[in-house]
């Protein structure tokens, strides 16, 4: 009933039921009554077929039409199916007499229990590009109908998925506004005025107006990626417009007629050319594949859109509002007075500043090694996850007992009052876990009211886990819906062996798990590359040659015979409508008839199963994969007890011959091609800033000494990563791509106006002391604007915090160091260019060169 209410719901994708146990009738065929009779098991299950089914019959005229004729055989009682008969060469068969015939619960590989009550999971997917808040409401919607319809059932709600996306554009939202509000703040505080802070302020709404148009006319919704962008960019928005109004407001005290004009027109190209290398740098981000592109795109998209609104108004809007609001009150510049005292004492040693700063830059580059690296950021929930596998040959009464078991041992130690539900879902992982084909999965999801206790109970269950026998299980939190299907297992690393035979293959994962081993790591060979107990046949190849069958043949009616299979159908009430036919257990397999190829009288020949082979126990021998058409076997690693970087090193040390290699697949694969990836991108975005910052200045040098920065802001993200406990993650290298865009703006400016004093006359060491003099201020507000515009994205929580936070810590890491090295080396670098551009330029004028 509520699958097909659900399906009809806007934006309904797949449906999955998980523990869904049908009543049906259940036909059981007994091999030696079939064979006995000469009939074999497709016979039977072709009788069944027709049975409940419209059959087409012929044509009949009534009147001047013509209709078809339907012949339904029908069954209504469980003695009218046993009497049924089944005919065949040598006569009539009762159904009865050949096979047990009854009503069964019939489960589907798996089971689901909340609180210890079996219950039936039902999942909604949504179809793609469709909006899953939408979904879930017409969901929640269906069910309380539903509700109210079936009284004896209890329908509930376990997990809503659209309700982490709600919260997280809440949160991003709350986040923007919150930042907003302190850049304001600071902005008041600087510049001493409400008037002039207004004016920068409006440039804010408007700028986001802009960049929602630009969604809509390029058909981005407003999602949490798009809006994490906005978030990011927010404090960005009023830079150009700092320092526009800076400009404007020097050249005013400075007695200009007309101050708009002539500092909009001072300070234009020094604010486009910082907008344009921002944007610049994710071009090379639409040549990512994967989850960086899928995730980063439209990101990407909203802080390209957000800027350059922001440059139109600074370059317009915020000309025209300081014409109006007139000169400000009296601003601020905390520690302008400093700064300048400690530039100058810099410039009598400079080259203890410079290796000072590069020994900086070095050491936390050297961070890296302490980082751990994973693929995306993993935030505590208050939800745990345990993953258990259970012995091979438990049968599935058994596993479910066992489960039962290990539930009730979980129970045990959480405290009374904490979880709010327990959820137990077990399966049969050969269909539904590829990597563990031949044993039995189950999960116990456990829900608390917080993180922390969520967090403390995970200690007591990984101390039960290290002690509990016979279950081998992993306990972690559950990740966030945001990265739930981007990211494989967190708790383990997988490995691929791959050689030119399976022998060889087996044995060398086998040396590589033992090179783990002594590495103190926990490593375990894939469970289809090892034996395991089965029923084996021997083939009596006189047997067959009297029979005149082939193995193949006898093979294929052995597959089809110990398939379950739905047949026809029965109007019992209570009951499915389809007829189910089980296989014969493993008792009977010798009685199984085969039916043999017709002769030339027409006539069929049934022989037992044990005529044509010898039924024993023993091993199945390993089961291996082929990966690029080789014999592989996968290794996998618990991530607790090896890190990447261990297994790689591990990896190098075991010898592998020509036609043998190990790779790292999964997750680890997923690394290794996201951070190449990234990578590449960060140097195509370093070039493309760098051309364009050349072709802006129409020097080499300029840029050179503008990308000084950015060195330094990557090694500053390493250290806020590293002090805020963070991973080095894709988010992680997305911000320090995001950074080698930012900031560069502030070294711009500052070298932009230290070469307008120059082409007045000024030398290098003066021109710079106006510069630092005059872009302290804009700077110090740009970098405070931006850092407050983030700061929320990491102190406050939420769904999906540990995506944004990941990002803005990086970020705001880089603006720190970068600010200091813009502020204080970039001035020392300039007057030591400057020095030796003038030599150069002076040889070039003494020699043969032209200068």
């Amino acid at each position: 009933v509520l699958a097909p209410e659900l399906s009809h719901v806007e934006g309904a994708g797949r449906i999955e039921l998980v523990g869904l146990s049908r009543r049906m009738v259940v036909v059981r065929p007994i091999p030696a009554a079939l064979a006995s009779r000469g009939l074999g098991i497709d016979t039977l299950a072709a009788r069944l077929a027709s049975i409940g089914r419209p059959v087409g019959a012929g044509e009949v005229r009534d009147g001047e039409t013509v209709r078809p004729l339907v012949v339904r055989e029908s069954v209504a009682s469980l003695d009218e199916l046993r009497a049924l008969r089944i005919a065949h060469e040598q006569g009539t068969a009762v159904l009865g007499d050949v096979a047990t015939v009854g009503i069964e619960e019939v489960h589907d590989g798996s089971q689901y229990r909340v609180d210890g009550k079996p219950a039936v999971l039902l999942r909604l997917f949504r179809s793609p590009e469709r909006n899953a808040v939408a979904l879930a409401r017409g969901a929640r919607s269906g069910v309380a109908m539903l509700r109210e319809r079936s009284a004896p059932l209890e329908l509930t709600v376990v997990r809503d998925g659209s309700g982490e996306i709600v919260g997280a554009l809440r949160g991003l939202g709350e986040s923007a506004l919150i930042g907003i509000l302190l850049g304001t703040l600071v902005l008041r505080w600087m510049l001493g005025s409400w008037r002039p802070t207004i004016g920068l302020s409006i440039v804010i709404p408007v700028s986001l107006l802009l960049s929602f148009a630009a969604f809509f006319a390029a058909g981005i919704p407003i999602d949490v990626i798009s809006l994490s962008g906005l978030a990011l960019a927010a404090g960005m928005i009023v830079d150009n417009s700092v320092v526009v109004l800076e400009a404007i407001e020097t050249r005013r005290s400075r007695g200009d007629r007309e101050p708009e004009l002539s500092g909009t027109r001072q300070v234009a190209t020094a604010v486009a050319a910082g907008t344009v290398t921002t944007a610049i740098v994710f071009v090379p981000l639409l040549y990512l594949e994967g989850v960086a592109r899928a995730f980063f795109g439209e990101q990407a998209f909203a802080i390209v859109a957000c800027i350059s609104a922001s440059l139109l108004f600074a370059l317009t809007l915020t000309p025209v509002l300081a014409k109006r609001s007139g000169p400000p009150g009296e601003g601020r510049s905390p520690g302008r007075e400093a700064y300048l005292s400690l530039l100058e004492r810099a410039q009598l040693a400079p080259r203890r500043v410079w290796l000072l700063a590069l020994a900086a830059t070095l050491a936390s580059f050297a961070l890296v090694a302490f980082l751990r690296v994973e693929l995306f950021p993993f935030a505590s929930q208050a939800e745990l996850r345990v993953d258990f596998l259970l012995p091979r040959d438990l049968t599935p009464e058994e596993s479910f007992a066992e489960a039962q078991r290990f539930e009730g041992e979980l129970r045990g130690l959480v405290p009374a009052g904490d979880t709010v539900s327990i959820q137990l879902l077990q399966g049969l992982s050969r269909e539904g876990r590829p990597d563990r084909p031949e044993t039995w999965h189950g999960r116990i999801d456990l829900r608390y009211r917080d993180a922390a206790i969520a967090a403390g109970a995970l200690d007591r269950i990984n101390e039960h886990l290290a002690r509990r026998p016979g279950v081998r299980a992993v306990a972690g939190f559950t990740r966030s819906a945001f990265v739930e299907g981007l990211a494989s297992r967190r708790d383990r690393l997988e490995t691929e062996v791959l050689a030119a035979s399976d022998r060889a293959a087996a044995a060398l994962a086998a040396e590589l798990a033992g090179a783990i081993e002594r590495a103190g790591g926990t490593a375990r060979i894939e469970e289809r590359a090892l034996p395991r107990r089965a029923l084996l046949l021997a083939w009596n190849e006189e047997g067959l040659a009297r029979a005149g069958v082939s193995r193949e043949y006898a093979e294929a009616q052995i597959r089809a015979a110990l398939s379950p299979s739905d047949a026809g159908a029965v109007s019992f009430r209570g009951v499915e409508e389809a007829i189910r036919v089980e296989p014969p257990r493993s008792g009977e397999l010798a009685e199984l008839p085969v039916v043999l190829p017709r002769l030339k009288s027409g006539e069929r020949h049934v022989v037992p199963l044990g005529s044509l082979a010898a039924i024993r126990g023993g091993e199945r021998p390993p089961a291996l994969v082929r990966i690029d058409s080789r014999p592989a076997v996968r290794v996998t690693v618990d991530r607790g007890t090896t890190t990447l970087g261990e297994l790689r090193s591990t990896i190098a040390r075991v010898p592998a011959g020509s036609m043998q290699q190990i790779r790292l697949s999964g997750e680890a694969a997923e690394i290794d091609a996201s951070f190449s990836q990234l990578g590449l991108v960060f140097a195509l975005g370093v070039l493309l800033v760098v051309l364009s910052i050349a072709a802006f200045y129409e020097s080499l040098l300029s840029p050179l000494l503008i990308m000084l920065s950015v060195p330094v802001a990557v090694a500053g993200g390493l250290v806020a990563a590293f002090v805020a406990g963070q991973s080095l993650n894709v988010m992680s290298l997305i911000g320090m791509i995001l950074l080698a865009g930012i900031v560069v703006n502030q070294t711009i400016i500052l070298v932009d106006r230290a070469d307008g004093a120059a082409r007045e006359g000024a030398g290098a060491a003066a021109a710079m002391r106006v510069a630092a003099s005059e872009r302290y201020r804009p700077i110090l507000m740009t970098t405070l604007t931006a850092i407050l515009g983030m700061l929320p994205l990491v102190v406050l929580g939420g769904d999906g915090i540990e995506l944004r936070r990941a990002l803005a810590v990086t970020v705001i890491g880089g603006l720190v160091t970068s600010t200091v090295a813009t502020l204080l080396v970039v001035p020392l670098l300039y007057v030591e260019l400057d020095a030796l551009a003038r030599r150069f330029r002076a040889s070039c004028a003494g020699g043969d060169a032209p200068p």
